[in-house]
């Protein structure tokens, strides 16, 4: 992720609307992660970037890139796969041509499974007066990072 910046601070108070769906994360235990990876037609997955999916005891949220490409966005619900069967043949031959995303469940794959934990904290992480991200810690002290730049969702888990 080089050439990423971000900073990890407090949202200005015009932020903190966006900033509400990270808070309800805080306290919750996470049982499953996963993440959403383009894979191409031969199967290889195209590099890492990609949505994180967490389920909690208060539901499932999907954290990824807003509609402007920049900000964070945090829905609730499972990812839905816009490309699942049965497909137009339209649709069927994007995929075979182009591939698609795919959820994979990474729950007990390091590192992602330091996540599996209840959420100590969610912090924003802002750049430009935007939420671009989100840090966040576990009582486990599993600690990652979600950063969205360029119409990608990047999800690191830097060294304590």
């Amino acid at each position: 992720m080089s050439g990423h910046c971000a900073t990890s601070r407090r949202a200005s108070p015009a932020t903190l609307h966006a900033v509400e769906p990270l808070a309800h994360l805080v306290g919750s235990t996470v049982s499953r992660v996963r993440r959403i990876l383009y894979v191409m037609p031969d199967g290889t997955i195209n590099g890492d970037r990609g949505d994180l999916e967490l389920t909690t005891d208060g539901g499932v949220r999907v954290l990824g890139v807003g509609a402007d490409g920049e900000a964070l966005a945090v829905s609730s619900g499972s990812w839905t796969d816009a490309f699942a069967e049965p497909l137009t043949p339209e649709n069927a031959a994007f995929v075979q041509r182009s591939g698609k995303g795919v959820a994979f469940d990474l729950s007990t794959v390091p590192p992602y499974s330091t996540l599996i934990g209840r959420i100590a904290s969610a912090d924003p992480m802002e750049r430009d007066g935007k939420i671009i991200g989100a840090s966040l810690t576990t009582d486990v002290g599993g600690r990652a990072e979600v950063i969205c730049d360029g119409d990608e969702t990047w999800v690191t888990f830097p060294p304590d």
